[in-house]
């Protein structure tokens, strides 16, 4: 099974999941009202240069971890599911946990939207990254 996944293609997925990130994030997106939602304001400097970029490290590490369990999900998968069945299945099951934040964390629901967005946003990407990459 696993001589099957196509590491090349789950890092490029990670890579670019961590740059969609960057995006999402920034004030050209979403991020003034990501800001405001975990409470801290463009002006608060809450990482150093380092610190960033350890933070971007682990962020590629983490997608990896991520993608490469999802390859392996999409590998087992039934013939007679179809990608985007398979995609439509995980989206239901991420949004019920990070919807955790907003009932238990007492997050507001933008915060929620916002990184559901991002989240579905990678998947589906990386889903048809995984899927379609030249083998």
């Amino acid at each position: 099974m696993l001589e099957n996944i196509n590491e090349v293609a789950v890092l490029v997925t990670a890579i670019l999941a961590v740059a969609v990130g960057s995006v999402w994030y920034s004030p050209i997106a979403f991020g003034e009202i990501w800001m405001r939602s975990i409470g801290i304001t463009p002006e608060d400097e809450v990482m150093s240069k380092k610190e960033m970029n350890i933070a971007i490290l682990k962020g590629i590490i983490n997608q990896i971890i991520f993608f490469f369990a999802v390859t392996i999900l999409v590998l087992n998968s039934n013939e007679s599911t179809s990608i985007w069945e398979f995609a439509g299945l995980l989206v239901i099951i991420l949004a019920t946990q990070l919807y955790s934040s907003v009932l238990w964390e007492k997050k507001n629901f933008s915060y929620f939207l916002i990184n559901i967005g991002y989240t579905v946003l990678v998947l589906i990407a990386g889903l048809a990254i995984i899927t379609y990459w030249p083998w």
